[in-house]
C-alpha cells in the first residue's frame, strides 16, 4: 500500500482542515493502475519464446546434439511463460509502455473517476480530485471549472510536481499533505466557507481500482 494507516489519517486530517477554510471539496483516490495492460504479457511472452528460439538454433547450430519437435516446443512454452510472468513485473512493465500511453490511460481514468464520484455535482463546481497512479508513478490533479479558472493549468502542474518529487524521495505522504495545504489556502481565496456549508464529499483517502471497462486499443491506436 502507498501509505501506512498513520499516514492516511494525517491526510485525511489535512484535507479536513483544508476544508474547513473553505466551501470546497477535496479527494484524493490512489489506484494500483490505470490500465489493465494485457498485451504486455503477451509482449514479453513472445519476447521469451524468441528467445527459447535463438537459444535452440545456437545449440542445434554449434553442437552435434539435436532436438525432437517436442522438446522444441517445450522449450519455446518454458521461455514464453518465464517471458510472460516477466511482464508482471511492475518496473518491467512500466518500461514496456509508451509514455504517450501511460499519460492518455492516467487521465482518462482520471476523468472517469472525477465524475464516477460525483465531483461535478459540487455546488459551486469546486470538485478537486488528487489521482496517484502507482504503476504508472503518475500524479494527475483535476479540478472543476469553478476553481480552475481562477488557478490555470500551471498552478495545478506545479502541485502536480510537488506532490510527484515526494514520492520519488520516499516521503509521498509529506509532499501530498503539503500540496493539499497549498490547495485549501486556494480555495479560501475565493471560496470562503459558507454558513451553510456541508461535507459535500469523504474527506479520507480512497483505495480503488481503474473505474473504465478492461477492453484497451492496441497501443498504436
Amino acid at each position: 500500500m502507498l501509505f501506512s494507516k498513520a499516514e492516511q489519517e494525517r491526510i485525511k486530517s489535512a484535507v479536513q482542515n483544508a476544508e474547513a477554510m473553505t466551501s470546497g471539496e477535496i479527494v484524493t483516490l490512489v489506484v494500483k493502475s490505470s490500465g489493465a495492460y494485457r498485451w504486455v504479457h503477451w509482449f514479453w511472452g513472445t519476447m521469451g519464446w524468441a528467445v527459447g528460439s535463438c537459444g535452440i538454433w545456437l545449440i542445434a547450430t554449434d553442437s552435434v546434439w539435436s532436438f525432437a519437435t517436442h522438446e522444441i516446443l517445450e522449450v519455446q512454452c518454458l521461455f514464453a511463460l518465464v517471458g510472460s510472468l516477466l511482464g508482471r513485473i511492475p518496473l518491467l512493465k512500466r518500461w514496456t509502455l509508451p509514455k504517450k500511453l501511460i499519460s492518455e490511460r492516467v487521465h482518462r481514468e482520471c476523468l472517469a473517476n472525477f465524475v464516477a464520484t460525483g465531483m461535478q455535482e459540487t455546488r459551486d463546481r469546486t470538485g478537486i480530485l488528487i489521482y496517484l497512479s502507482e504503476l504508472e508513478h503518475r500524479v494527475e490533479i483535476l479540478a472543476d471549472r469553478g476553481i480552475h479558472q481562477h488557478c490555470g493549468p500551471d498552478y495545478w502542474n506545479e502541485q502536480v510536481s510537488h506532490i510527484a518529487k515526494g514520492l520519488r524521495r520516499g516521503k509521498g505522504a509529506e509532499s501530498l499533505i503539503e500540496a493539499i495545504g497549498q490547495i485549501g489556502k486556494k480555495l479560501a481565496e475565493h471560496f470562503p466557507p459558507r454558513d451553510d456549508d456541508q461535507n459535500e464529499l469523504d474527506n479520507s483517502i480512497t483505495f480503488g481500482h481503474q473505474s473504465l471497462p478492461s477492453s484497451e486499443p492496441d497501443p498504436e491506436n
